[in-house]
């Protein structure tokens, strides 16, 4: 059973009484929600995926809605960096041929 205590706020002239439990805490990891995700874009049938796992297929479009865009998001941003990281080595490789060429026709 969760530990429970009793919070009493004094607020105004009335008291409230307000009881606080400690919080369910998810049976999934991120990873583990990352993994369902791929396996149902791949396999198409969101209703066979959660079957499979053992979750409720309105928890299945939370999670697609709360990490689904965050991992999209990140191969977007992994996209770009990839892309910034390509020109910065084109310029260090053009960079080391300017010097070399200058190199070769001092000796």
């Amino acid at each position: 059973m969760p530990a429970r205590f009793l919070q009493t706020l004094h607020w105004g002239t009335g008291v409230l009484h307000h009881r606080l439990e400690d919080m369910k805490k998810s049976r999934y990891t991120i990873e583990m929600i990352s993994q369902i995700l791929k396996e149902a874009e791949q396999d198409g049938s969101v209703r066979a995926v959660c079957r499979r796992h053992g979750i409720p297929e309105p928890t299945f479009y939370r999670w697609r809605q709360r990490f689904g865009d965050a991992r999209e998001r990140r191969l977007r941003e992994l996209e770009y960096q990839n892309s910034e990281l390509k020109k910065l080595v084109a310029e260090l490789t053009l960079d080391n041929r300017i010097l070399r060429e200058g190199g070769e026709r001092d000796k």
